[in-house]
């Protein structure tokens, strides 16, 4: 039964669907298909694209999805079908011709709602994809790389995801760049970090147990780091950036209060860029959501709007960091006159279950907490399948350096994901890089507590430049990066194009 021109009963479901489901329906059974039988089959759609039109400009969506239903699994016909509504969900109604719209509106309306293209007739979402098209690890000789504007995510992964989106009377970035071209669906953005944290003092470890073993809570000393606030507020202002970020374990209740207060006190120079701001993360249950566990607090990320205050999006660390015996010593986590702990120690947190992403003009934005980036099969995977542009990435972490864990991850993820990866470090841990990591340097040198790793293709480049990361130089166009004091201060920015 049909209920519009642009929508249908789903008879297996009973539910009404839109075009994207057609398209979700469709790939699901093209797989498992190779890109190099498709690529064979590239020169010859014209007839079932006109074919597809034809249905939508004389029929209805009724009839179009009774010809797919009919079309055999894994042939040129189906994949024939997938490209065209691909680009005709890409397109929107600024497609071929009028008739088009209504079929394009109900998608849209769909995503601006739920986060997500199709309805609850299909499993899973069909989303825009917010990175690279072309990029490493999405080649054009694969399924995906074919249909490069759209993102299908299984069911199972769907639901490990949150989208909240950024709606036009919600703040929002706002660059002053041209809109993104097909091949760089991205802005340049510059971003400053924080470490915030400049010493172990800043920090209170406490030894914590219950019936599966002892564990470790690390959190921000309030009282030391309360009138610091205004001060890095002030700076990151003048920083010219559009984004700031801070570090892990720098934040509380009562220091993400004083945050809040300094937002409202201090407004926005004319002369600040500064629109949205992660204040760290840490045990706060005064925002997100509500804690599940009792005595186990989240370890938690939030990003506030500079001008309001208001909380855009939190983020619970999903896994726990396990500090060994050496890492015990090295961190500064002895408890008093307490000895490590043999068997390591376990980050005493209530684990998050859902990875949050909040959709923006300038991107599809996520934050993954330390231990997290190096989940790569997991929440790496996870950050992939949902086409996640923008990674945040603030740590408690040794001195960080090319070669260690959380700099392969990140350009990894760059490589693979097709997303730019910021990572925020604090100065609590280590004041200096050991020179057995800094090649040529005859003694310790100050550490980069900000590493930016950035998918190549991302913008029209000159040429290659030193960093941490796959990255480009880009054009004169793009806003000149402040350069860095020799100063250590742990409230001076760092600033790096994303």
């Amino acid at each position: 039964m049909t209920q519009t021109a642009h929508l249908v009963l789903s008879h297996a479901t009973g539910k009404i669907m839109n075009i994207a489901d057609i398209y979700v329906q469709a790939y699901d059974r093209m797989i498992p298909c190779a890109g190099a039988r498709c690529t064979d089959w590239l020169s010859g759609l014209a007839l079932i694209d006109a074919e597809v039109h034809r249905h939508l400009r004389w029929g209805t969506l009724q009839s179009l999805q009774s010809w797919v239903v009919n079309i055999p699994d894994r042939s040129a016909e189906l994949f024939g079908v997938l490209r065209s509504l691909h680009d005709i969900l890409s397109a929107g109604d600024t497609s071929r011709g009028a008739y088009w719209r209504p079929f394009a509106s109900s998608p849209w309306t769909t995503n601006a709602l739920t986060g997500r293209l199709n309805t609850n007739a299909t499993s899973g979402a069909l989303v825009y994809s917010r990175t690279i098209s072309g990029t490493p690890g999405i080649y054009v000789d694969t399924l995906e790389g074919l249909l490069p504007k759209l993102r299908r995510i299984p069911e199972h992964l769907w639901r490990q995801i949150t989208i909240r989106r950024i709606t036009g009377d919600q703040p929002d970035i706002r660059l002053p760049f041209p809109p993104p071209s097909e091949t760089s669906p991205t802005r340049p953005m510059l971003i400053a970090q924080l470490p915030f944290l400049s010493c172990r003092e800043d920090l209170n470890w406490e030894r914590r147990f219950d019936d599966l073993g002892s564990y470790y809570l690390v959190a921000p000393e309030t009282g030391r780091l309360r009138s610091s606030i205004a001060e890095a507020l002030d700076n990151l202002d003048d920083s010219g950036a559009y984004l700031g970020i801070l570090s892990e374990s720098c934040l509380n209740d009562d220091l993400l209060e004083e945050w809040k207060l300094q937002l409202q006190k201090k407004r926005r120079p004319p002369t600040s860029n500064l629109t949205w701001l992660m204040v760290g993360t840490g045990p706060v249950r005064a925002e997100g959501p509500a804690c599940y566990h009792r005595s186990r607090p989240p370890n938690r990320a939030v990003l506030l709007h500079r001008e309001t205050g208001k909380v855009l999006l939190t983020q619970d660390k999903q896994y726990g960091f396990t500090l060994d015996v050496k890492q015990q010593q090295i961190y500064g986590a002895l408890i008093g006159s307490e000895k490590p702990y043999e068997h390591g120690l376990g980050e005493f947190i209530a684990q998050g279950e859902t990875l949050n992403l909040l959709e923006s003009a300038s991107g599809r934005y996520a934050v993954l907490i330390c231990e997290d980036l190096g989940r790569l099969l997991t929440l790496g995977a996870t950050a992939m399948a949902a086409g996640v542009s923008h990674i945040l990435v603030p740590v408690l972490s040794t001195a960080m350096h090319g070669t260690n864990w959380a700099s392969k991850a990140a350009v990894l993820l760059a490589e693979h994901a097709g997303a730019a990866v910021a990572i925020s470090n604090s100065l609590a841990i280590d004041r200096f890089t050991p020179k057995e990591y800094a090649p040529g340097k005859q003694e310790d040198i100050r550490p980069p507590t900000l590493i930016v790793s950035i998918p190549e293709r991302r913008w029209p480049v000159l040429g290659r430049r030193s960093s941490y990361g796959p990255k480009l130089i880009p054009s004169e166009a793009l806003p000149v990066i402040p350069p860095l004091s020799d100063s250590d201060d742990a409230l001076g920015p760092r600033c790096e194009l994303l």
